[in-house]
C-alpha cells in the first residue's frame, strides 16, 4: 500500500537534514562512520572507493571520481584552492578520523555564503591535508532538488593527477547490472544505526570505518508506487532502487535492515554485469520511509541511487561541463579613497563566463554583494578593501579568488 506521506532525505552528512542546500555547514559536518546493519569492509579489496570527508565517491577512471551532486553543489563554484582534497586508494591508509575536507570551509566563509557570494577566506594550507587535489568539478546539467530528494544526482571530480589505484568502471546500458532482483553491495562510512527522523536520529562511529551491506535491486514499478505521489517522485530515467532482501528484520533497534543512511551519500552501489564483471551500478542519493523514518528502518523502505548506466555518457565525457575555473584574480579599480566609487575588474576564467555578482570586503568583513561598483564609506579610511566576482557560463558558475587588498585613503 502506498503511504500517504514519506520522509525522504538525502543521505548526506550528519548535519545535513535541512534539505539539499538548506544547511551550508553540511560539508563541514562531524565525521560519521558507516552503512546500517552492514559489516566491516576491506580497504585493500576496494581501492576504487573515494573518501570526500563527509561523503563518499568512486574512482571510475585513473583521474576521475563520481559522487553525488548534492555533496558538492553548494561549494562547487568556489575557487578550486578552497576545495580541499579527496582520498583514493593508498591515500586512504591514513587514520580515517582525519577529515579530508573536500569543500570544507572556514566559519567566516560559511557566514559570508549567506550573502550568496563569499570573498575567499584563507584555510589551512593544502599541503597539510592528506589526499589528492581536485582539478575540476562538473555537476550534471539536469541536477535539481525534488523536495528533500534529487534528480540526476551525480557529479564528476577530475583529479589533478591520475592515480594507479584500480577503478570500478561505470555500468553500461544493457549490461544486465541493473536487473530487478540483482544482488548489489552498498559501501560507506555513514551512520551504523538510525531510529528517528533526520540525520540526528542515528548513531555514528567516530573512526569512520568502511562498511558494506548486501542488498538487492527492486523493480522500477515498485519504487514508483512506494514513492509516489510525493514531491520526491522516483524517476527510473536517472534513479534506481535497492533494499534489504530479508523478509524479517534483524532484532537490533535502529539497525533492523541493511541500508545506506546519512554520511553514505555519494558512495558506491556496486554490482556485476550478466558476465560477472564488477561495475558501479548506483550512487547513494536519497531515501525515506513511513511516519518520518528517514532511512527505511521501520518498514524496509528502499534507498534511491543515481542510476549510473543512464548517466554513463556524462560520467565519462571528455568535457562533461566543467564549471568555470578562475585563471586570474580581479583587482580593485578606481580611486581607492573614501566617498569614491570603485569597481572590481580583471578577473578571468578558463571558459566563457559573464560576471553576475560582485562581493566587497572591508577589513575582512563582507559589506555588500552587488552587481557592480561600490561607494567606499567614509569610515573605511585606513582599512583594506578587497573584492571577488562570481561569473556564469554555459556549464555553471565560478567564483574568483579575492583581489589583493588595497588600503583606503582619505577623501580627495
Amino acid at each position: 500500500m502506498t503511504p500517504s506521506r514519506t520522509a525522504s532525505i538525502p543521505f548526506r552528512s550528519l548535519v545535513g537534514a535541512v534539505g539539499l542546500l538548506g544547511c551550508l555547514s553540511a560539508f563541514a559536518a562531524a565525521p560519521a562512520g558507516a552503512v546500517i546493519a552492514g559489516k566491516v569492509a576491506s580497504e585493500r579489496a576496494t581501492p576504487w572507493i573515494a573518501d570526500l570527508g563527509t561523503c563518499g565517491g568512486t574512482l571510475v577512471a585513473p583521474d576521475r571520481v563520481l559522487t553525488a551532486a548534492h555533496c558538492v553543489k553548494a561549494y562547487a563554484d568556489q575557487p578550486p584552492r578552497f576545495w580541499g582534497k579527496v582520498a583514493v586508494g593508498a591515500r586512504r591508509t591514513a587514520d580515517h578520523s582525519t577529515r579530508y575536507g573536500f569543500f570544507e570551509v572556514s566559519g567566516k566563509q560559511k557566514a559570508a555564503a549567506a550573502h550568496r557570494l563569499a570573498v575567499p577566506v584563507a584555510r589551512r594550507a593544502a599541503a597539510s591535508v592528506p589526499g589528492l587535489e581536485v582539478a575540476a568539478v562538473a555537476v550534471h546539467p539536469r541536477y535539481r532538488e525534488l523536495g528533500n530528494a534529487a534528480a540526476y544526482d551525480v557529479a564528476v571530480l577530475r583529479l589533478a593527477h591520475p592515480v594507479t589505484a584500480r577503478p570500478l568502471p561505470p555500468a553500461a546500458p544493457g549490461d544486465g547490472s541493473d536487473a530487478a532482483g540483482a544482488p548489489v553491495t552498498v559501501f560507506g562510512r555513514g551512520q551504523i544505526s538510525h531510529s528517528g527522523l533526520g540525520a540526528l536520529g542515528g548513531k555514528t562511529d567516530p573512526r569512520r570505518t568502511l562498511r558494506s551491506g548486501a542488498i538487492a535491486l527492486i523493480r522500477d514499478t515498485t519504487c514508483t508506487r512506494l514513492y509516489a505521489p510525493t514531491p520526491d517522485d522516483f524517476d527510473p530515467s536517472n534513479m534506481i532502487c535497492a533494499r534489504d532482501p530479508r523478509k524479517k528484520p534483524l532484532a537490533k533497534a535502529g539497525a533492523r535492515y541493511t541500508t545506506a543512511c546519512y554520511g553514505d551519500s555519494g558512495g558506491p552501489l556496486a554490482g556485476r554485469t550478466r558476465v560477472k564483471k564488477p561495475v558501479l551500478v548506483g550512487i547513494v542519493s536519497w531515501g525515506g520511509g513511513r511516519k518520518g523514518d528517514s532511512c527505511g528502518q521501520r518498514d524496509n523502505y528502499p534507498g534511491v541511487y543515481a542510476r549510473v548506466a543512464k548517466l554513463r555518457d556524462f560520467a565519462l565525457a571528455a568535457d562533461p561541463g566543467w564549471q568555470p575555473r578562475p585563471t586570474a584574480a580581479p583587482a580593485v579599480q578606481g580611486v581607492v579613497a573614501a566617498n569614491q566609487r570603485v569597481t572590481c575588474g580583471g578577473a578571468t576564467f578558463d571558459r566563457p563566463a559573464v560576471v553576475r555578482e560582485t562581493s566587497w570586503m572591508i577589513a575582512g568583513r563582507l559589506v555588500k554583494a552587488t552587481t557592480g561598483d561600490l561607494l567606499i564609506p567614509a569610515d573605511a579610511v585606513g582599512k583594506p578593501i578587497a573584492c571577488a566576482v562570481r561569473a556564469k557560463g554555459d556549464t555553471g558558475t565560478g567564483t574568483s579568488d579575492g583581489s589583493a587588498p588595497v588600503v583606503v585613503a582619505a577623501a580627495p
